[in-house]
């Protein structure tokens, strides 16, 4: 975990993660509070924390007696937000950092084309 941001952020980042990446599909059941806590040993109510932000978010829904669901539309509402998120915060700074290094397009362009080490691209 990253001491710089709550951690109810970041267990909220692992689940959407999860569900980006195919993880979770829609219908399935994401993990419980008491196995979410358990996992980053947290206190329980940091869990239902982040399971209740991503309810408000439209991206889980409470299934009686069951837990939490992934939602059809979970899929579009993490990539909306990440990808305003992105656009807002984090391109202005990398491309402010890219100019102040003189970077150039050629050579961000030839790191873009470059495999990905995560998922093999």
């Amino acid at each position: 975990m990253d001491s710089e941001r709550p951690v109810f952020v970041q267990i909220i980042e692992v689940l959407e993660d999860g569900i980006l990446d195919g993880t979770y599909g829609v219908g399935d059941m994401v993990a419980s509070t008491n196995q979410i806590a358990r996992l980053f040993a947290v206190n329980p109510e940091t869990a239902v924390k982040a399971l209740r932000t991503l309810a408000d978010r439209g991206v889980v829904e409470r299934r009686r007696g069951l837990g939490m669901a992934v939602l059809p539309q979970a899929r579009e509402v993490i990539l909306a937000r990440r990808r305003h998120e992105f656009f807002e915060h984090l391109a202005p700074r990398f491309v402010a950092e890219a100019r102040k290094l003189a970077i150039t397009h050629d050579q961000l362009t030839a790191l873009w084309n470059q495999p990905d080490k995560e998922d093999g691209r």
